[in-house]
């Protein structure tokens, strides 16, 4: 018999480690031999071929079930005295293929799966740098244009209650610094101004016209 090598062992091994769990816990669970397994259910559309194909270290197994002539639906299946209205590949392949690799590995001692030497997939760490781009800045005590630009600088909307009472920073924010948040949101502030004087000057008096008649 010829072998031929087609993927390495470690890349083997993270997909075995994969299809491990459709037998243990997923779709595949009525194709559990009680051994060291791995497989995977298939179903086309309308349920017109569904298959289990699972393995062990020393025996490979595909069960499929379908019409040899066209294309029909499975549905409404009856098999072995018991009928299916709708019909995938865990409700009768895998059963099949548990009770073929039973009776072919009877008496084979079990054998585990290589197991992976490096792992391809990793849950994303946290890092608290990343993390702070997403929470509000703490504006409270700056000055009206320095808060404004740190928030537009973050990407949020600012709205801004001013108080022309000679103060020169903020003093309320909402919603409250570390807050998470995405940008375009709006945040609302309360900061006080120097008095704006420029409307309070009075204009110079018209000059009184001094001819006489």
């Amino acid at each position: 018999t010829r072998v031929m090598k087609v993927l390495n062992l470690n890349t083997a091994s993270v997909i075995t480690a994969m299809l491990k769990t459709v037998v243990e816990n997923g779709t595949g669970r009525a194709a559990n031999i009680g051994k060291p397994a791995a497989g995977k259910t298939g179903t086309t559309d309308d349920n017109v071929d569904v298959w289990f194909a699972g393995y062990t270290p020393q025996l490979s197994t595909a069960v499929w079930l379908g019409h040899a002539n066209g294309l029909k639906s499975l549905n409404g299946t009856a098999f072995k005295g018991v009928y299916y209205g709708s019909v995938y590949g865990a409700t009768i392949p895998a059963p099949v293929c548990r009770s073929y690799m039973q009776a072919a590995l009877e008496g084979v001692p079990p054998q585990a799966f290589p197991q992976p030497k490096k792992i391809l997939v990793q849950e994303p760490e946290e890092k608290e740098e990343e993390d702070s781009e997403h929470k509000v800045a703490n504006v409270v005590g700056m000055d009206y244009d320095s808060a404004v630009a740190t928030l537009h600088g973050q990407g949020y909307n600012v709205t801004i209650d001013v108080i022309q009472d000679g103060g020169n920073q903020c003093t309320q924010m909402s919603p409250a610094a570390g807050t998470k948040l995405e940008p375009g949101a709006t945040i609302h502030l309360v900061c006080h101004k120097p008095q704006d004087n420029s409307s309070s000057e009075q204009a110079p008096p018209e000059a009184n016209n001094t001819d006489e008649e």
